[in-house]
């Protein structure tokens, strides 16, 4: 079986797939909050100056990056997370290291069990 023949892997999982194989893969929930493009932001915010709103012109330092929230649940434990990538594809990428980097980086968040060998 090639990584193309299985979800979340290879070059057409999309992010959601890649989350959703990750989550299986690691036993933990990722609980995507909002997914935000720069482009977006600038142009709410133009629209609401356009209709009078409060503030300055916003300027956008490199348009179309994304940026996703998230919140990385293991049992009790949890952590939110916002990452960025010049693309949707790149912010997705950045999620799944993020997970994977919060899943491995402390020993309590990786079960023991006792017993003999």
């Amino acid at each position: 079986m090639t990584s193309e023949d299985r979800p979340g892997e290879g070059p057409q999982a999309s992010g959601a797939e890649m989350i959703e194989h990750l989550q299986r893969t690691l036993g933990i929930a990722i609980l995507v909050q909002s997914i935000e493009s720069t482009e977006d932001v600038a142009d709410a915010a133009g629209q609401a100056d356009d209709l009078g709103g409060p503030g300055a012109p916003h300027e956008v330092d490199q348009a179309g990056d994304v940026t996703i929230r998230a919140t990385l649940l293991f049992g009790s434990n949890t952590t939110n997370v916002a990452v960025t990538g010049e693309s949707e594809t790149d912010a997705w990428n950045a999620l799944a290291r993020a997970a994977i980097t919060w899943r491995n980086a402390d020993y309590q968040h990786i079960p023991m069990w006792g017993g003999g060998a």
